[in-house]
């Protein structure tokens, strides 16, 4: 095909109305789908992250389940041990058992680097006492795997990550 063949073709189709039309839905077609698969990206990782909050709840009060009787009794080996135990999870990051006077008996990780983290806290009772606090850091590395084969760029994770 010549050029002038070409541009004849593209004058002829360029003015024809059902090029026109057929153009304007084509693109209207393709902006809808990426606005939709974006919409639809937001809402899943929101409700990832809303599962993984529920989860370090969930965390939080079993471990505080576990400890109330040590802090009870002022049992800071057992409470130490059961911090250790629950430490192991690699998905817990972070880890910290304060008694009702804020005093830290227990800690894993570090306190100061919570990015990447959901904190979940706990007070813990016995009866009707509160006889301590126990705080979580779980990490989200779950919800950024599940995210590795939609945004591999690094610039692409950083935005995703702001909505």
């Amino acid at each position: 095909m010549n050029t002038s063949t070409a541009a004849g073709y593209w004058k002829r189709s360029g003015s024809s109305l059902t090029f026109r039309f057929s153009l304007i839905v084509g693109i209207a077609l393709v902006t809808f789908s990426l606005i939709s698969a974006y919409a639809s990206s937001v809402f899943e990782r929101r409700s990832l992250r809303a599962g993984l909050e529920a989860q370090s709840t969930r965390l939080a009060q079993a471990f505080g389940a576990s400890v109330a009787n040590a802090l009870f009794t002022f049992n800071s080996e057992v409470i130490k041990a059961a911090a250790q135990g629950f430490g192991n999870d690699p998905s817990i990051r972070f880890l910290e058992v304060k008694d009702s006077s804020g005093k830290v008996i227990a800690a894993s990780g570090d306190a100061q680097k919570t990015e990447g983290l959901v904190l979940a806290s706990h007070s813990v009772k016995m009866g009707s006492e509160v006889v301590g606090t126990v705080t979580l850091g779980v990490s989200t590395d779950s919800i950024d795997q599940s995210w590795s084969w939609c945004c591999s760029s690094p610039s692409w994770r950083t935005w995703f990550a702001g909505r």
